[in-house]
C-alpha cells in the first residue's frame, strides 16, 4: 500500500502566517481560511473539486530565539498529540501534524525503495 506524502495534501505553515502579518507576538490562537489548488487532476474522484478550503482555529505556542524575538508554533489538535509543529496538514478539519495524518516525506519513500533493490 502506497503511503500519502506531505506534498500531496494542503499544508498550512505558521512561518508563512507570521511573514504575512497574520500572527502577532504572544498571540495564543489563530483563525485561518485558505484555499488550495490540487496539483493534479488525475487523483480527483468524479465530481471532486480541484480547489480545497482549509478552515482552522489553531492554538499557538511560542519559543524564545537566541538573539531576541520569539518563534510561533502550532499545537497539533490531534487526540493525545499536542506536538509543537511548524506545519499542519489538511484538508480535514482541524488540520493535523504529519504524524497524526500518517504522512510520509517523499524522500522517505525513495529511500525505502532504494533499500529494497539492493
Amino acid at each position: 500500500m502506497r503511503r500519502v506524502t506531505t506534498d500531496e495534501v494542503p499544508a498550512l505553515d505558521v512561518r508563512d502566517l507570521k511573514r504575512e502579518g497574520l500572527i502577532a507576538a504572544g498571540q495564543e490562537r489563530v483563525g485561518v481560511l485558505r484555499r488550495f489548488r490540487r496539483r493534479s487532476r488525475a487523483n480527483l474522484a468524479p465530481g471532486e473539486k480541484r480547489i480545497v478550503e482549509l478552515v482552522a482555529n489553531l492554538r499557538l505556542t511560542w519559543t524564545p530565539c537566541n538573539y531576541g524575538g520569539s518563534r510561533p508554533w502550532f499545537v497539533c489538535p490531534g487526540e493525545g498529540c499536542g506536538r509543537r509543529v511548524a506545519i499542519v496538514y489538511g484538508p480535514a478539519s482541524p488540520p493535523l501534524c504529519r504524524l497524526c495524518r500518517s504522512l510520509s516525506y517523499a524522500s522517505q519513500l525513495r529511500l525505502k525503495g532504494a533499500a529494497r533493490k539492493n
